[in-house]
């Protein structure tokens, strides 16, 4: 297209569309060059894909074990209190709640209010405990990025 244009025609055109041609067409090259994977990459690359697979199945496991551990541990309590949750008088403390807590100024106040039966303590285990199933999370996603990239 470029080719067609009537300020290409001219010869100074044509000597820059000609520079511009073989400079596309150099580069190119190269970066087919650099971008071919060889056998010994190829290798590597295997390698690292299973490093990851198995990486993503060790924090699937810790991270549904995690939530588990502190959905429990955020809704304990006595069985009043456990009856009424059943029943829907009484809120659960979810991993969207606790996760919404971290952000929050002072969120032990809020915390206690759905639950009385923790403490301070067991609210700064809780939102630790948070942020590392967060963390794992990340990582799951960032491994399944690469993955699918490998």
């Amino acid at each position: 297209r470029l080719g067609n244009d009537p300020r290409a025609q001219t010869h100074v055109g044509k000597r820059t569309f000609r520079r511009l041609a073989q400079e596309l067409a150099s580069r190119s090259e190269t970066v087919q060059d650099r971008l071919t994977l060889g056998p010994v990459q190829k290798m590597k690359l295997g390698a690292l894909a299973q490093e990851l697979t198995a990486q993503r199945e060790e924090d699937d496991k810790e991270v549904k074990l995690n939530v588990e551990q502190i959905l429990q541990n955020a809704n304990k309590g006595s069985t009043a209190d456990w009856m009424r949750r059943r029943c829907g008088h009484l809120a659960p403390i979810t991993l969207n709640a606790l996760v919404a807590a971290l952000m929050a100024q002072d969120p032990t106040p809020s915390l206690q209010a759905v639950n009385h039966a923790l403490t301070s303590e067991d609210i700064d285990n809780l939102l630790d405990d948070v942020a590392g199933v967060i963390c794992r999370v990340v990582r799951l996603g960032q491994a399944a990025r690469v993955q699918r990239t490998v």
